[in-house]
C-alpha cells in the first residue's frame, strides 16, 4: 500500500499509514522507510524527502543500497541534495 501511494505522490496518505502502524504497535522498519524515501526521490520531492529523512534518522533509519543509488542519481541532476548528505552521514554513525 505504501509503495502504491508513493508511486502516485500521495505522501499525506503515507504519513497517515505510518501513524496507524505506530498506533498499532507495528513500527515501520528500514524497508518501509526506504520505500518512502525512494518515492520522494522518484517524484522529485527533494525538500520533503530531506525533512522526512531527518525525522527517520532520529528513529534509527539508514539508507539501503537501492536508496543510496537513487540519491546519487538525483544528486547528479540536483546538486542541492548533496547539502543534506553530511548531516545524514553523521547521524547514521551514532
Amino acid at each position: 500500500m505504501i509503495n502504491g501511494f508513493c508511486l502516485e505522490g500521495l505522501f499525506d496518505e503515507v504519513k497517515g499509514i505510518l501513524r496507524k502502524m505506530e498506533d498499532n504497535s507495528c513500527p515501520p522498519n528500514n524497508a518501509t522507510y526506504n520505500v518512502i524515501v525512494q518515492g520522494f526521490l522518484k517524484c522529485n520531492k527533494i525538500s520533503e524527502m530531506a525533512s522526512f529523512t531527518k525525522e527517520m534518522v532520529g528513529r534509527g533509519f539508514s539508507f539501503d543500497a537501492t536508496t543510496t543509488q537513487l540519491l546519487i542519481n538525483i544528486a547528479r541532476e540536483n546538486s542541492s541534495v548533496l547539502d543534506m548528505i553530511p548531516e545524514l552521514h553523521s547521524k547514521n554513525k551514532k
